[in-house]
């Protein structure tokens, strides 16, 4: 916040700032990614990591990948895990600063550009949590960088080629989808900016675009073949993911106008809190701007009009169509084209206002950035005590957590009931051995749990052949109905973490004389839906102790 945004320095020496603030960012970025646990979705995609595949049911394997390298870098911990979504976030950035000095060239548009990224929640949230979003984002702008640079081209040589450049889109819009594949919609506008051009429609009787369609299936070919080898089981699953409507509840189906328009507005209030307030709604003003001059504007500006409208307008979309909001991190990308969009609307004129507004956006999302940092701060001001966010509380606990279960396992092998909840005890129990996690069915039939990555790792052992297991949370007796053991024990961990209590059941189970019912597949049907029940509950040899901090 202290950079100036009309800076009187020389230009060697304001780059010289701008470099050390920079790598500064970075460099917290990393320390502070090794002091958080993992949160529940990072540590299963440490499990990925660990069963390399070409392909998962929840998604493509370039986060598996990319945790990998990490981890043969730094070893399995946080920072292993988490290093590459920096590097891929922050090279996110790289690409977006090179974008803007080259559309709006000046040197303060770029101190306010990347001003306005460093205090962005967002950034800190995609740059330190390691999802498939990062590398997403950055193949993503990579390849939105490609297809700027082919409109400009055409704009000052027509006639020269842009073959290479249309490879490059091919290859990073592939190496996209093998993060993400939601990484579609950013290649469908940049498509969709070249229809709706005169000059942009000429590409497609030129060869270079086509062969960057072929190049980007050939990157993307290793899904396409797992997926055909399991019954396409990862696009049936993204299909419906998001886009289904909430399920009846007591079989009452909700008011049809609450639940959709309840849903577009949890989604346009999470864009809020994740772009903040001022610089969402200055950002959307000035895209509606854009679209309102649209035939006035170069090609390259129309990809970037096109590459932010896009995610916004599809995940809406999903939002209003599934009525839950989603989740407010998928339309991510749409924030850096758009972003750019707003520094070059403001340095046309650098009119005051514009400037104050910005100003004020940067201060919101540096007091929401530095909230999210140190979560402990709402739980001291005792103002969100018994409501505290859930995504926050997501930090704490999970070690805690795993040591308990690991002294109760005592050796036995141990089996979650959530794939999220496999992932963070095998990451935290001491030597990181293998915990699974199987599909359980109740007595009707219908499956208590999603589908799983778990389901389709062809080295999972047979849980049915163990002669003694820890079942940790889920459905214990359905998990025993289902392959044959009878509980013997039961304890219950409950850790008090800033306001909210994180309850798991370790119930100890022993094989069972009785043969076991057929084991679930998790390859048919609908996931069901229950209320989860205690484990304490089918003790049959020693209450439950507890524990608790």
């Amino acid at each position: 916040m202290a950079l100036p945004l009309q800076p009187r320095g020389r230009p060697d020496t304001r780059r010289s700032v701008l470099l050390f603030v920079f790598v500064g960012a970075f460099a917290f970025r990393l320390i502070y990614a090794g002091s958080r646990q993992l949160v529940p979705d990072e540590a299963f995609y440490w499990v990925l990591s660990r069963h390399l595949h070409a392909g998962y049911l929840d998604h493509p394997p370039m986060v598996a990948l990319l945790i990998r390298l990490g981890t043969l870098l730094f070893g399995s911990t946080e920072l292993g895990v988490r290093c590459m979504a920096a590097v891929t976030a922050f090279g996110a950035l790289l690409v977006l600063l090179s974008l803007c000095r080259r559309l709006v060239g000046q040197e303060r548009a770029g101190i306010l550009l990347t001003a306005m990224w460093l205090c962005s929640p967002l950034l800190a949230v995609v740059a330190t949590i390691m999802t498939p979003d990062a590398p997403s984002i950055f193949f993503s702008m990579c390849a939105m960088a490609c297809a700027v640079r082919v409109a400009l081209q055409m704009e000052d040589s027509p006639a020269a080629s842009t073959v290479r450049l249309w490879l490059g889109f091919g290859f990073f819009t592939g190496l996209a989808m093998l993060s993400k594949y939601t990484a579609v919609l950013p290649a469908a506008a940049v498509v969709l900016a070249l229809l709706t051009s005169e000059r942009g429609r000429k590409e497609f009787t030129r060869p270079g675009i086509w062969l960057a369609a072929l190049v980007a299936l050939i990157v993307f070919s290793p899904v396409i073949q797992w997926n055909a080898a399991h019954d396409w089981a990862s696009f049936k699953y993204q299909l419906h993911h998001g886009l289904d409507e909430a399920d009846a509840v007591d079989g009452v189906k909700p008011d049809w106008l609450k639940l959709h328009l309840g849903g577009l507005a949890a989604y346009l209030g999470g864009q809020m809190a994740l772009f903040t307030p001022v610089l969402f709604i200055f950002a959307v003003v000035i895209l509606a701007k854009r679209w309102w001059v649209y035939r006035q504007l170069p090609l390259a500006h129309r990809v970037l009009v096109w590459s932010a409208t896009v995610p916004l307008v599809f995940f809406g979309f999903s939002a209003f169509k599934s009525g839950s909001g989603g989740e407010i991190n998928w339309p991510a990308f749409a924030y850096f084209p758009m972003s750019l969009l707003l520094v070059d609307d403001v340095a046309r004129t650098w009119k005051r206002s514009d400037v104050r507004w910005l100003k004020i956006g940067c201060g919101v999302a540096l007091s929401i950035a530095i909230v999210l940092h140190a979560p402990e701060l709402l739980y001291k001001t005792g103002l969100l005590k018994d409501r505290f966010p859930r995504k926050l509380n997501e930090l704490f606990g999970w070690r805690e957590l795993a040591h308990f279960t690991a002294r109760e396992a005592s050796g036995s092998m141990v089996v979650a009931g959530r794939h999220q909840d496999a992932g963070e005890l095998a990451f935290y129990m001491p030597g990181q051995p293998e915990v699974w996690c199987y599909p359980v069915r109740g007595s009707d039939g219908k499956l208590l749990s999603r589908p799983t990555a778990f389901d389709y790792f062809p080295d999972r052992p047979d849980v049915a052949m163990q002669a003694r297991v820890a079942y940790v949370q889920g459905h214990p007796e359905a998990f025993c109905r289902n392959y044959g053991f009878a509980v013997v024990a039961s304890d219950a961990f409950s850790i008090r973490l800033h306001g909210r209590l994180r309850d798991r059941s370790i119930v100890m189970c022993i094989k069972s004389l009785q043969s076991p019912s057929t084991p679930p597949s998790p390859r048919t049907g609908r996931t069901g839906r229950t209320t989860r029940r205690s484990a304490a509950a089918t003790s049959t040899s020693r209450p439950a102790t507890g524990f608790s901090r």
